[in-house]
């Protein structure tokens, strides 16, 4: 009352009578799930939700394979729901105030990691949600290849925001593609969660950066901008980098390790065991329109290599692919926790010939 200028109604509080605990208590023991054999938890109808949505995905599934135009319906919709759930905006903005710094890759650079020789390092500074500001860094095959043809280039993110080290970058400069390893928000130590609080998910957010160095990399010179392919190294990254490849309609497809096969996962265990700063990868509201096999078959026609894609449910991808009849661009890849350079390089291969 005094400092809600309502001196007059008085400054004490009235006398309360405090009550026994017991006599505040409805059930005998105090306890619902404890007195009535019907109680419902949170925990209980929570899952009893999941387990709707997911037969109604399994409904919807089941149809989009029954034939290519079933299958394209199906992909569309997976792609609006993801719109929905994400929020993020349309990509199209400017590049003008992109500052680009010569790196030497060297030690002390957080995400380049130790020098690689014959690639150039670059490291970019630009918006991505403003005022929200990022860097990534741009490696270019050797300076005699990357110049000769516009190059393909990789849009890169793990798990931790930082780049790949220069055992697993090598081979892939050498295979002629270029790197851009994006600084994104949201990592193992840098969580985000309470962006929650505003409506948003860190999950968004690290699709929307993706977006957003992709749009800043086509401008590149020597980029070829009609084949970038969205990487996701490990952890939640994989599943960023589907998102991100499914929303832009111009990604020539994506590689992805996943994290997780289901976001059911989360609902394994009432204390969520997924290894890897598992609330990055908590995304409410998602199974009411997809899954993470969904996002996979999504992509179809587009090229995908996916690791694990043989584990239960992350298989449907493949299926959805052979509805379209593009089985020959869905590469499924081993279960490992993170992506080998080796099977990535055999890969961009193919998409070469």
């Amino acid at each position: 009352n005094r400092w809600l200028d309502n001196e007059a109604a008085g400054l004490d509080d009235p006398p309360v009578e405090v009550l026994d605990e017991r006599d505040l208590q409805v059930t005998a023991s105090g306890l619902v799930d404890t007195d009535f054999a019907d109680a419902e938890s949170v925990w209980s109808l929570r899952t009893a939700t999941v387990e709707r949505q997911a037969g109604a995905l399994e409904r919807r599934r089941r149809d989009a394979l029954a034939s290519p135009d079933r299958a394209r319906s199906y992909a569309a919709e997976v792609r609006d729901a993801v719109r929905g759930v994400l929020k993020i905006d349309s990509p199209g903005r400017d590049c003008d105030d992109v500052v680009r710094v010569a790196s030497d890759g060297g030690p002390g650079d957080r995400a380049a990691g130790d020098p690689v020789p014959g690639s150039a390092a670059e490291r970019l500074w630009f918006d991505t949600e403003p005022p929200m500001r990022i860097s990534a860094d741009l490696r270019l095959p050797a300076a005699g290849e990357a110049l000769a043809v516009r190059t393909p280039a990789l849009v890169y993110l793990n798990q931790r925001s930082t780049g790949p080290d220069a055992a697993w970058l090598e081979p892939v400069l050498g295979s002629g593609w270029a790197v851009l390893a994006v600084h994104a928000r949201c990592n193992r130590l840098e969580r985000g969660t309470s962006a929650v609080y505003a409506g948003r998910y860190p999950l968004a957010m690290k699709a929307a950066d993706l977006l957003r160095a992709a749009e800043v990399l086509r401008v590149c010179d020597g980029i070829d901008p009609e084949r970038l392919i969205y990487v996701g190294a490990d952890g939640h990254a994989g599943i960023a980098a589907l998102f991100a490849a499914l929303l832009d309609e111009r990604a020539g497809g994506a590689a992805a390790c996943m994290l997780l096969a289901s976001f059911r996962e989360f609902l394994d265990d009432k204390a969520c065991r997924v290894p890897d700063c598992a609330e990055i990868a908590f995304l409410p509201g998602a199974l009411e329109g997809f899954d993470i096999p969904d996002l996979a078959a999504a992509l179809a026609p587009r090229p995908l290599l996916l690791m694990g894609a043989r584990r239960a449910g992350l298989g449907f991808a493949g299926r959805l692919y052979g509805t379209m009849q593009a089985g020959d661009r869905h590469t499924p890849g081993p279960d490992v926790s993170e992506l080998p350079a080796d099977v990535l390089c055999r890969w961009l291969d193919r998409l070469d010939r």
